[in-house]
């Protein structure tokens, strides 16, 4: 018997939904049905919280938390709030370390032969920067003088206490900045703005000029130049005389942090385990105005990693080698708490069978950002065939960007994911990445994407 049904099909594609107007008989509908079920199964094959995750990046990056650093024990509340949102089939300990910390937490003002530039928008302070106030005269460096020797002759001089030099900061890298990390210990050891601009003595200032948006960091926070370091952009221009500052900064010798490591037992003790990490500081404050929240990066790897705990908590779920959950402290710092659990594993790292690093999960997506280790290439591509979780992937070179690089150059094998979006382009480390402007709509397949990894491997 032929019976014509009308309904009302709705598909999602990307972001969008539309919606279709159909006629269909029965005989057709268990086609149609099918057709959706295989359709829709890379954003329903596992079970996931998503509400859950989006209330963990809400409270994570909520201004309470200071940016996640030191102000106000914001670091503390984060690591409290993690440990009382693991799932009760973990066991975990702290791994205590520390380190120095250079902090913004007061006045932080700039104005350029009078008119106030905007922090994060005209200019940044870098980290490694000491609190200075006054008016200083402006020099623009000549191109002949970005010589190795040439450069510090000039500008060791007396004359420019009382200057801010200005120097193009992309001529300046490709003369000055050593780009490749042949070795870990390379890595841990040689520093280019130490090996370059450290060698500065008598300038009052140094700005670096560049073109886009200028972007903060606290890679270099552990020490201080004698003097300010800003990031201006173009806008800047090539004629200012004069430039006041008032940067009020504070050094701190012994900054306490700490690693939480979360265990979950595998069904079969083979020895081996699996770490899944995501690091859970971030900026914290640059000016007391200037909270940097870091909901994307990373209150979104965090709550990833919790959902994912969830899920493999179960006993259904429980993947056959044993899980860690790693949330690290100090990556902001340039990678200090995943380096200091290299240096002091709590379970061997010959018996890690892989890491996966979830670091900036929370944007708008299609496509994928990776790093891999090259023998498991192919399995994550092909896991991805036809577009199956994300419309694209963009694969990078192995690089010191995130927690995975001590892994990986301690012999571990690697996964590392991040979301591409409007978040990563216009809101990295800035103010504005907000919970408003983190994104939620990749949650499912990234979650997916990687269930899918760990049970192929």
């Amino acid at each position: 018997q032929r019976v014509s049904l009308y309904f009302l099909l709705c598909l999602e594609n990307g972001h969008s939904k539309y919606c279709i107007d159909m006629k269909i008989n029965l005989k057709n509908l268990l086609i149609v049905a099918m057709a959706l079920t295989l359709s829709s199964a890379p954003d329903a094959a596992f079970a996931q919280d998503k509400a859950r995750y989006e209330s963990i990046v809400k409270e994570l990056s909520d201004p309470s938390y200071f940016g996640r650093s030191r102000t106000n024990k914001g670091i503390d509340r984060t690591r409290e709030y993690i440990i009382n949102n693991l799932n009760p089939a973990a066991s975990y300990q702290l791994q205590e370390f520390s380190y120095p910390m250079n902090l913004f937490e007061g006045k932080i003002e700039v104005y350029a032969d009078g008119k106030k530039l905007e922090n994060f928008k005209d200019y940044v302070v870098k980290e490694f920067s000491t609190g200075k106030r006054g008016t200083y005269k402006v020099f623009y460096l000549p191109e002949e003088y970005y010589n190795q020797q040439k450069f510090y002759d000039f500008l060791n001089k007396k004359e420019f206490q009382n200057a801010f030099v200005v120097l193009d900061f992309d001529l300046f890298r490709k003369k000055f900045f050593r780009n490749n990390i042949e070795t870990y210990e390379t890595f841990l050891t040689y520093d280019n703005y130490v090996n370059s601009i450290g060698k500065l003595t008598d300038v009052g200032g140094i700005i670096f000029s560049q073109k886009g948006r200028p972007v903060a960091f606290k890679a270099r926070a552990h020490y201080t130049f004698p003097f300010p370091v800003l990031i201006v952009n173009e806008d800047f221009g090539k004629e200012v005389k004069e430039i006041y500052v008032d940067i009020e900064s504070e050094f701190v010798p012994k900054h306490n942090a700490a690693n939480i490591a979360a265990w979950l037992p595998g069904k079969i003790d083979n020895g081996k385990h699996k770490i899944i990490i995501a690091h859970m500081d971030h900026l914290g404050l640059f000016g007391k105005e200037n909270i940097v929240c870091g909901a994307n990066d990373n209150a979104s790897g965090v709550a990833m990693a919790l959902t994912l705990l969830d899920y493999y908590a179960k006993e259904e779920n429980r993947p056959n080698e044993s899980l860690m959950f790693l949330f690290v402290d100090g990556e902001e710092g340039n990678l200090l708490g995943s380096i200091h659990y290299v240096a002091n594993p709590l379970k061997p790292l010959e018996d890690c069978s892989y890491l996966i690093n979830l670091d900036m999960v929370g944007d708008t997506g299609p496509k994928l950002i990776y790093q891999v280790s090259e023998e498991d290439e192919p399995l994550f591509k092909n896991l991805n065939k036809k577009g199956r979780y994300f419309k694209g992937l963009i694969r990078e070179n192995l690089n010191d960007d995130s927690d995975h690089f001590p892994f990986a150059m301690n012999g571990v094998k690697y996964l590392y994911l991040a979301v591409d979006g409007v978040n990563k382009q216009n809101y990295y480390h800035s103010p504005l990445d907000t919970y408003e402007n983190f994104s939620s709509v990749c949650y499912e397949r990234l979650f997916n994407l990687v269930v899918d990894y760990i049970k192929n491997k």
